[in-house]
């Protein structure tokens, strides 16, 4: 047992170099009152490092020394028991003044994500205070159990998209089958949310899913479009509730087998095009495949499981980090004129000119859609000028 006085609070900006990570930080410690260290950083995890405050123990010996503080077992326990408070006050502000916490968000929320990767012991409550613009909300900013607690039946994973602005993914291709089925999705627009979302990881047993990568599959998500017909709600007024529930099953069950039947027969039909396409790209994509969440747009380039995200990637490369080479899947609209324009020439000649400046412009593109530019700008250049010049020509 040993007794020690905390008194910490929060500024009310955030100092100038705060995501300088190099920078000294910590409470003042006291022994008996007299001053022992001005930055204690044995005191506060680095994620914390924007509180100010002192400490004060009597049962701390005056010539402690750096390594003393270190390996005490005392000045760990502080530790832990204030950064235990800080949290729980943050838990109790988020509670009793959200508007104060959204301002206390602003200006620290990017440093308090570094626990998630740092604190291994308090990463359930710092989830519980994470705030992301939402899709639902216009760009307000939503808690994930606020997510959790609107998400539709069949709903079984917390979707989200990184990129530079709220309003870039606005228009992502990637959210074409959300923003049809009225699926919330979490924009992480802040540089550190790529490296902290893996430690996220999941949330109330429901784990966070990119919304541009492969796999994405929402045909059991009742979505607030609404997928039951007015048939069943005639039904039901008639005191019929299970005949209505047998037969909207049965309907619902026709529709996903016809479905999946004609998403079958498109694939098959424009196989030799996709295969084809992916012989053109072999140096920019890993496969061509057909797309389940565009509606509009022709194409759009998806991650793959365990992939860097092209934000990632761009973050890395300008920190002067080593990137792994990396190719991404080119998903089609097999429902898009373009697309069906491409089949047609296919069919008439697979090795044309015209197919394969096509195949490039078509993933220049979808790097384009997504706020990225193509490595080789030039050629991209050169092909739309000469596709423009075609499009021109006049009998």
């Amino acid at each position: 047992n040993f007794e020690f006085s905390a008194l910490v609070f929060i500024p009310k900006n955030p100092p100038f170099n705060l995501q300088n990570y190099g920078e000294p930080y910590g409470l003042q410690l006291y022994v008996n009152r007299v001053m022992i260290k001005s930055q204690a950083e044995e005191l506060l995890p680095r994620y914390l490092r924007f509180l100010k405050g002192v400490v004060d123990s009597p049962d701390l010996p005056l010539n402690v020394s750096r390594e003393m503080l270190q390996d005490d077992g005392r000045v760990r326990m502080i530790r832990r028991r204030i950064v235990r408070k800080v949290l729980d006050e943050l838990a109790e502000m988020k509670k009793e003044d959200r508007e104060k916490y959204v301002e206390f968000w602003a200006g620290f929320g990017s440093t308090l994500k570094e626990g998630l990767a740092e604190d291994v012991s308090n990463r359930d409550k710092l989830k519980s205070l994470l705030l992301f613009p939402s899709s639902e909300k216009n760009g307000e900013l939503v808690f994930l159990e606020e997510y959790v607690e609107r998400m539709p039946e069949g709903q079984e994973s917390i979707y989200f998209i990184t990129g530079e602005s709220f309003e870039r993914l606005q228009s992502s291709p990637h959210l074409e089958i959300f923003k049809a089925k009225g699926i919330e999705v979490l924009y992480l627009t802040d540089p550190i949310d790529e490296i902290i979302v893996e430690s996220i990881g999941d949330f109330e047993g429901k784990k966070l899913k990119s919304a541009a990568q492969s796999g994405v599959d929402l045909s059991e998500v009742k979505g607030s479009s609404g997928e039951k017909g007015g048939e069943q709600d005639d039904l039901s007024k008639d005191g019929s509730d299970e005949t209505a529930d047998t037969v909207d099953e049965k309907e619902k069950k026709d529709k996903k087998e016809k479905k999946e039947n004609d998403l079958k027969g498109d694939e098959e039909a424009f196989k030799p095009l996709m295969e084809k396409l992916r012989s053109i790209l072999q140096d920019k994509v890993k496969e061509v495949n057909s797309s389940s969440r565009l509606t509009s747009s022709p194409a759009c380039l998806v991650g793959g499981e365990g992939d860097l995200s092209p934000r990632l990637i761009k973050l890395l490369k300008q920190s002067g980090q080593p990137v792994p080479p990396s190719k991404r899947i080119l998903e089609l609209n097999l429902k898009h004129p373009l697309i069906k324009q491409l089949k047609k020439v296919h069919d008439q000649d697979p090795d044309s000119e015209v197919l394969q400046n096509h195949a490039h412009l078509l993933h220049g593109q979808s790097l384009l859609a997504e706020g990225v530019t193509p490595e080789d700008m030039a050629d991209f250049s050169k092909r739309l000028a000469d596709l423009m010049v075609s499009g021109l020509k006049m009998d």
